[in-house]
């Protein structure tokens, strides 16, 4: 049981901040209203911003500038590999032991870039903070 409480975290934290990186880089690169004047090179998503799920997320990333060129491509094919985890999460199933440890390692690898690399705004991400061992640059 504390595997999926931690694993929850760890997904928690990931999926959120990422949001909030959408949010704040949209907001310095196209002001408050972004969501509906930004000039996106492809058409608009079916799903208002805040109920994109985690997949529609990732794809924001590689897809719409500003965030297009924020994250390197490894990382975002890890963040690709842990949707059928986060599906299991989201649907109270048990991950096996690998699946964890690939959780964890994405969590981390995601976590030390982004201690390693400025954003702009990061800071803000914190009030996602759930665990005490988040990884420091």
């Amino acid at each position: 049981m504390k595997i999926m409480i931690s694993a929850y975290q760890y997904l928690f934290e990931i999926e959120n901040t990422l949001r909030s990186i959408v949010k704040e880089q949209m907001q310095q690169a196209w002001g408050p209203n972004w969501e509906n004047i930004s000039p996106l090179i492809n058409k608009r998503p079916r799903r208002t911003f805040h109920s994109l799920h985690f997949h529609d997320l990732i794809a924001w990333y590689r897809v719409y500038p500003p965030l297009d060129s924020i994250f390197p491509q490894k990382l975002l094919t890890d963040m690709v590999s842990i949707i059928p985890i986060r599906n299991k999460i989201a649907h109270c199933r048990f991950l096996s032991s690998s699946e964890y440890k690939k959780l964890e390692s994405v969590y981390y690898s995601f976590f030390n870039f982004l201690g390693n690399n400025s954003l702009d705004n990061y800071d803000k991400t914190a009030n996602f903070v759930l665990t005490k061992d988040r990884p420091k640059g």
